[in-house]
């Protein structure tokens, strides 16, 4: 399960009852639930155990895939959660903390995960950081795939190199802005006027997509949650700068 999902970036959309009657269930729909839950957290929390116990991500993976087996599969975890307490994956970090704290007391001497584990130093960055920082990628890996995707299908490649030349390289990959000049040239635009307005449509496209992805991840249309987790993850990255 977890080898299969550890390069997918993706964020499914989530209804926390239908998740939870699916995973209680049997059959491909229980496959799918699980699958949907791993896609969704698997780097965040990989990312908490590293920088909570200095795992590597071998160990961690052995963590995780342990957590998943008896919270998830076979434990009531979801069932347990209510959205009207807070974050699932608030509750989600917690229940790995307190698992991964028991297998390690539990195979403290063995030779096996545990046995050299140690708390990561107190200059590393804070877990709970790790985690929200991981998540905060996740969410704009996806809402970036979702709009590549969706310029595609719209036949709008225009809109997406615009927007990638003069917003996402730079601020992904460190690149030089597109000036303005050869996207002119590159897309036989009227004048860089026209360029500009093409990236003003774009960052709209990518502030919708963006607001749809935060919305399926909490799983909420309340627009006050919508905009609560945006500016979380403003902070997020803020706090990275």
């Amino acid at each position: 399960m977890l080898g299969q999902t550890s390069a997918d970036s993706g964020i499914p959309s989530t209804d926390w009852s239908v998740l939870a009657h699916s995973v209680s269930g049997g059959g491909p729909d229980r496959a799918r639930a699980i699958d949907n839950i791993a896609r969704r957290y698997l780097r965040p929390l990989r990312a908490f155990l590293r920088r909570r116990w200095r795992l590597s991500d071998d160990k961690a993976d052995e963590v995780l895939q342990s957590f998943f087996c008896a919270k998830v599969l076979e434990g009531d975890l979801l069932h347990r959660f209510a959205p009207e307490r807070g974050r699932f994956r608030s509750l989600l970090v917690a229940s790995l903390q307190r698992h991964a704290i028991n297998l390690f007391h539990r195979d403290r001497h063995r030779d096996r995960v545990g046995a050299d584990v140690e708390p990561a130093a107190a200059s590393s960055e804070d877990p709970a950081c790790a985690f929200e920082r991981e998540w905060g990628h996740c969410t704009l890996d996806e809402a970036i795939l979702r709009m590549r995707r969706q310029c595609e299908a719209e036949d709008r490649l225009d809109l997406w190199e615009v927007f990638d030349g003069r917003l996402l390289g730079p601020a992904l990959d460190g690149t030089q802005p597109l000036a303005y000049e050869q996207l002119v040239r590159r897309f036989a635009l009227a004048s860089p006027l026209q360029a500009a307005n093409l990236l003003v449509t774009a960052k709209r496209m990518f502030a919708r997509v963006l607001r749809g992805v935060v919305r399926e991840s909490i799983g909420s249309d309340d627009p006050e949650e919508v905009e609560r987790e945006l500016r979380n993850l403003i902070e997020v990255f803020a706090r990275r700068a």
